[in-house]
């Protein structure tokens, strides 16, 4: 369109096309800006979703050797959603020997993958000593990168929430001349496992 010296700028259709556009261009911009910065940080999108899900049903009917049989090889390709639950299986002892040791080594892979569920399940083993030397500053290391997180999905939050929790706890008793040694076991919530 050409520009119509005769006309007001509010006449000119080159004009009035120019300001439609400049408009709308601005109105993308802060929606496309207010949408993501309303976008909830959600959990991480799972790989081998399939293969996860069969492990998962296979957790919930307690088959836990198919379960293992399904995470172990996911395990050893580097899925931090198969190391964590693995992980969570020789933890506890299910359908295998409760192996400490073994679950801190899978929880510590998942961990360096930034897996929040892994982050949790290690730090408690820190904090209590179970498979693993125990270590206070680690624990509290982890339970501040799950409140630094910017996720926001219902599990974060639960997380968020017991880290919360175990910042204060560990700062508290860090704070204190002996540190966490000088309260009594009950108190520091240690529960050691034979390794």
């Amino acid at each position: 369109m050409k520009h119509c010296p005769d006309l007001t700028p509010l006449e000119d259709p080159s004009y009035r096309k120019m300001r439609l556009v400049a408009k709308l261009s601005a109105m993308s911009l802060v929606f496309v800006t207010s949408a993501s910065m309303a976008q909830p940080k959600s959990e991480p999108k799972i790989e081998n979703a399939d293969a996860m899900k069969g492990a998962t049903a296979a957790m919930n009917t307690m088959e836990f050797k198919r379960a293992i049989d399904t995470l172990k090889p996911l395990a050893d390709k580097g899925d931090a959603n198969a190391q964590f639950n693995l992980g969570a299986i020789y933890a506890n002892g299910r359908g295998v020997p409760a192996n400490p040791k073994e679950a801190v080594r899978l929880y510590r892979l998942a961990v360096a993958k930034g897996h929040l569920g892994a982050m949790n399940n290690l730090a408690f083993m820190l904090k209590t000593g179970s498979g693993t030397d125990k270590n206070e500053r680690e624990a509290l290391s982890l339970y501040e990168k799950i409140m630094a997180s910017d996720r926001d999905d219902p599990g974060a939050k639960a997380m968020k929430n017991i880290a919360a929790k175990n910042i204060e706890s560990i700062k508290g008793c860090l704070a204190l001349p002996n540190g966490c040694e000088s309260l009594p076991a009950t108190e520091r919530g240690t529960r050691r496992q034979t390794d």
